[in-house]
């Protein structure tokens, strides 16, 4: 703006300006230049100031990416560490990776479990979300260290733990996969007859799938088929009363019941006879080739249910008999006295033995992978040494709460205490 006005004074460089107080006077003519200046007041000269100095500019906007390209994903939310899981139908929720239960009502010991870790991701229950598969351990006080294959499934509000499965005593877990469908727990096992202190150094694959949020253990020949039914299940197919049907699956110590277009996963449970499958919501009762449901209060679901198959398993003794078994160790009480030798034979229907000082003897039943004693009679000759009365007092205890066995060469487990601790025999 100066130099617009020095430009017009150089155009009139002898002008005398009288008035330019604003007042009204008119002007006179200059002697000096005889230059008149008539009377008629300045017009006054609009002089734009430069467009970055306007009070009416727009400042500059800043550059915004269109909302329709701007994608926000949810969080989802699976912590395996601070989950709940359903151990031996127990729920277990874990506090940044472990917890601590009583080992049974009212006991002063406690069962520690822990995350273990070895975890493996993917979309298990293929609902869209993203789960984690991982291992837990379990120590109830005794020599023994429980290890189980658990899922974490992810959601949109919160962790949700399935049931374990369990892999074995005191192994050596080495990595978790997943593969054609199936969830692939490797650890390291040891030989069949070595002591359950011996190093773990034999490769073990175990597989497991989700189906209707449930882990259950399946053949490897089963895994690259998810929907097919594995090897060591027995299907049965029932029909009941009113025209009531449904479809189980056997298989171990569980079962997978379908009616109605749902599936329900139940435990097996004790039973004086026949079998007993039951949850929260329902339970599964028969013999041979008849069985019953019914809901968690007692009401029937079903009844007067006839299989068109065997739902027990074939398995029979003859993997028992003609041996004689001499224990080595219990996972929960230790190695068996040098000097005492606690035994144990099958035949047909009975079993029996020496606990240390004393005989013993009764009846068994065995269904697939499970083995029950009856009441075991037993002499009463009084033990001199005390640690032979003490390993007979907690080997006759041990069986009477046995569960499930396992043989395997010239090595026998018998698991009690609801399959947390173990019971290793060898041959004789």
């Amino acid at each position: 703006m100066k130099n617009d006005v020095y430009f017009l004074l150089a155009l009139l460089p002898s002008v005398t300006l009288f008035g330019c107080s604003g007042s009204s006077t008119p002007f006179a003519t200059n002697p000096s230049t005889n230059v008149a200046v008539t009377n008629t007041p300045i017009r006054p000269i609009a002089i734009s100031a430069p467009a970055t100095n306007s009070p009416t500019a727009e400042a500059p906007k800043p550059l915004v990416t269109p909302q329709s390209t701007m994608t926000v994903t949810p969080k989802l939310v699976n912590d395996p560490k601070n989950c709940t899981y359903i151990i031996e139908d127990v729920k277990i929720t874990l506090k940044n990776g472990s917890a601590e239960t009583a080992s049974a009502p009212g006991a002063a010991t406690k069962t520690r479990t822990n995350y273990f870790g070895n975890e493996a991701s993917g979309d298990f229950n293929q609902d869209g979300i993203a789960d984690i598969a991982l291992i837990l351990s379990q120590d109830s006080g005794g020599s023994g260290a429980f290890y189980y294959g658990v899922v974490a499934l992810g959601s949109n509000v919160g962790c949700n733990g399935t049931n374990a499965v369990l892999l074995g005593d005191r192994i050596a877990p080495q990595s978790t996969t997943f593969q054609n469908g199936a969830l692939i727990f490797n650890y390291a096992d040891r030989k069949p007859n070595e002591p359950m202190t011996a190093k773990p150094s034999v490769g073990v694959s175990k597989y497991a799938k989700v189906n209707a949020d449930k882990l259950i253990e399946v053949q490897k020949t089963a895994s690259a088929t998810p929907n097919a039914t594995p090897q060591n299940v027995i299907v049965a197919n029932y029909v009941c009363n009113e025209g009531k049907s449904f479809r189980v699956e056997f298989s171990k110590d569980q079962v997978n019941l379908t009616m109605n277009g749902k599936t329900y996963l139940l435990k097996q449970q004790i039973s004086g006879s026949g079998f007993r499958y039951g949850n929260a919501d329902m339970l599964m009762v028969g013999k041979g080739d008849s069985a019953w449901l019914e809901d968690a209060k007692g009401a029937p679901l079903a009844s007067n249910c006839n299989a068109n198959t065997k739902p027990v398993a074939t398995t029979t003794a003859q993997n028992l008999t003609g041996s004689a078994w001499r224990l080595v160790e219990s996972s929960k009480d230790g190695k068996s006295a040098p000097n005492v030798e606690s035994t144990l034979t099958f035949d047909a229907k009975n079993a029996s033995g020496k606990g240390g000082c004393n005989s013993f003897g009764g009846g068994y039943t065995i269904t697939g992978d499970k083995i029950q004693f009856g009441a075991l009679a037993s002499t009463r000759m009084a033990c001199i040494k005390n640690e032979v009365a003490t390993q007979e007092a907690w080997y006759l205890k041990s069986l009477g709460t046995a569960n499930r066995y396992e043989v395997s060469g010239n090595s026998l487990r018998i698991y009690f205490e609801g399959g947390k601790q173990v019971l290793t025999f060898a041959k004789k």
